[in-house]
């Protein structure tokens, strides 16, 4: 049986931890906005510098170097994790931000295009230019673009 003394300090043990986990995301939450921060200005500075073409080696070294830099969701214990997270599928009303990497389906003229993204249907790796919400398309730029490589 414990006495008070003891219940109160099981009490206060449990405010620390969570005054203490409370400290740890809002940390966390901040150093992830600022990560996005500086992911925004360094596409800002991409796109002003206009087009650039790389080796395949070294285009492969840049992609590598991103991945390493994807960026992270960290919720609270029990939040479900947001659209176009993991395996999540994206909800009717989320779109994709210009800038961000995607796999975009560019089918044959004469195939009509289907949901699913394969290597026969010509899938490649693009960034997001815009998105025209009167044709409800994307407008991307392929990342691995033969014209112009040295």
């Amino acid at each position: 049986m414990m006495n008070a003394s003891q219940l109160q300090l099981t009490e206060q043990t449990k405010e620390l931890l969570a005054l203490c986990e409370t400290a740890v995301f809002s940390a966390l939450q901040s150093a992830l906005d600022k990560i996005a921060h500086i992911r925004q200005l360094e596409h800002e500075i991409r796109v002003s510098l206009g087009p650039r073409s790389f080796r395949r080696g070294v285009l492969m070294s840049v992609l590598q170097e991103s991945a390493k830099t994807i960026p992270l969701w960290a919720g609270k214990p029990g939040e479900k994790a947001p659209p176009l997270c993991g395996a999540i599928p994206a909800s009717p009303g989320t779109f994709v931000q210009p800038g961000d990497l995607v796999a975009a389906l560019v089918p044959e003229p004469d195939v009509a295009a289907t949901a699913a993204c394969n290597l026969s249907e010509g899938c490649i790796l693009a960034e997001v230019v815009q998105y025209d919400q009167d044709k409800r398309t994307y407008q991307v730029e392929d990342v691995d673009a033969e014209e112009g490589k040295v």
